[in-house]
């Protein structure tokens, strides 16, 4: 049996015999990408021209120089950084031996890729943070967490955080108690 549903439009839900499946696609538009990408154009360019200048047998390496090593690392981090927002996709599997694993792709943070036992899980809630701030004001995203520990974060609609917190607590027979969704919110 394959039950599949999208409950908006940056979330699906699958129940199948292998497990429920939660699907989160961030639609976040990145305008780091065109830094990026002018970063690492110019990067290019400058470092082809010089190194068609290294040919000469006079060239001799100095240790000093490494330190031209951090505009490539710079430019691959920036462009990490900036095709996570919009290709990146978060996947929560509950599986029948009550894991849930959640799996971050294709650019993953080393810590976001994670396994936890469902047994821990009593209660989910959904928390309101400052991400950033820009020109002085608080841009505000969504977590879901449970007993102090952070499950998903970087959820832009309140919405989705709170039906993703449904459907997990749904099929975990978990009771939503709204009280303490509240003391969550005012202790944050």
């Amino acid at each position: 049996m394959v039950t599949l549903k999208r409950d908006h439009k940056n979330i699906e839900t699958r129940l199948d015999h292998n497990g429920f499946n939660i699907t989160y696609k961030d639609q976040r538009k990145s305008p780091l990408l065109f830094v990026a990408i002018f970063w690492n154009f110019i990067l290019v360019t400058t470092l082809s021209t010089m190194f068609s200048n290294f040919e000469s047998e006079s060239y001799k390496f100095e240790p000093f120089q490494l330190i031209f090593l951090i505009h490539p690392l710079v430019g691959l981090f920036l462009l990490y950084s900036a095709l996570r927002g919009p290709f990146n996709k978060t996947t929560l599997f509950i599986r029948h031996d009550k894991s849930l694993s959640i799996k971050v792709s294709p650019f993953p943070l080393p810590s976001e890729n994670k396994l936890i036992n469902c047994y821990e899980i009593d209660q989910l809630f959904v928390e309101k943070y400052i991400a950033y701030k820009v020109n002085n004001k608080s841009v505000y995203k969504y977590k879901i967490s449970y007993k102090n520990k952070t499950l998903i974060k970087n959820i832009n609609h309140e919405n989705d955080a709170l039906s993703i917190e449904q459907a997990i607590e749904s099929h975990l027979n978990i009771k939503n108690n709204p009280n303490l969704n509240k003391l969550a919110k005012e202790s944050a």
